[in-house]
């Protein structure tokens, strides 16, 4: 898998937040000086391996995703110097997953699961130090019923994933950011899926989503994630005809 991405930061002119200087001249946008600008291009190739086990009526799912992932960015603006070239690797087995569930008689089956996951950063701080990947853990539990001798699946489950390493402001220089920050979302899910005849299937589904920043040098801890006001709810329903 490849991707390029472009970044651009500009500004015109410092604004003293103590003494604000009321109806002075901008110049245009187009005058602005570029402070970052970069254009990265990463590839990341990889391998996936899974093994599944089972024993009575457990099920261990273990996986593991391994690799080279590369990143080349270059500077197009004021800082690094333009042309400077940041490469990035990344290699080794990386993301991780495992999996546990116990199937009852009567169709019942909780599970557990574990999961890692890591995403390149473009950019670079203010001493030119390419960021590194911001990683991520996640935990979910869960159960799923199928009555026996029906079409019926519900499945609900709790989760909690955290990001580490997310940018956040400098606090020596307002210009630049530093991964000291931190992302958190617990949330609860919920699914029926049935066939009502054989032709008509119907699909109903609830979420809520708590996502909220746990670390950061903005003053923004306790705050959501996205910009609202309220947990993230959402229900949804659907009909098929197979």
């Amino acid at each position: 898998m490849a991707s390029t991405s472009d970044y651009k930061f500009s500004f015109i002119a410092p604004i003293d937040a103590f003494a604000p200087v009321y109806g002075a001249f901008l110049p245009p946008p187009r005058h602005a000086r570029i402070l970052h600008q970069y254009r990265t291009t990463q590839s990341r190739p990889g391998l996936y391996l899974q093994d599944q086990v089972k024993f009575d009526r457990w099920t261990l799912t273990l996986s593991r995703t391994g690799g080279l992932g590369e990143a080349e960015t270059v500077s197009r603006g004021g800082f690094p110097q333009p042309g400077t070239y940041l490469p990035e690797n990344e290699q080794g087995l990386r993301p991780a997953a495992s999996a546990l569930n116990y199937l009852f008689d009567f169709g019942l089956s909780p599970y557990a699961n574990y999961s890692t996951s890591f995403v390149p950063v473009s950019g670079t701080d203010q001493f030119g130090h390419v960021f590194k990947p911001t990683t991520g853990e996640g935990a979910e539990i869960g159960v799923k019923f199928k009555p026996l001798g029906s079409n019926l699946m519900l499945t609900a489950a709790f989760f909690e994933t955290t990001q580490q390493n997310v940018l956040t402001a400098d606090p020596t220089s307002i210009n630049f950011s530093v991964q000291t920050g931190e992302g958190r979302v617990r949330g609860f899910e919920f699914e029926a899926r049935g066939n009502v005849t054989r032709e008509l299937e119907i699909v109903g589904g609830y979420s809520n989503y708590d996502p909220r920043v746990t670390k950061s040098n903005d003053g923004f801890v306790g705050n959501y994630l996205v910009n609202t006001a309220l947990d993230q709810v959402s229900a949804v329903g659907q009909i098929y005809m197979v």
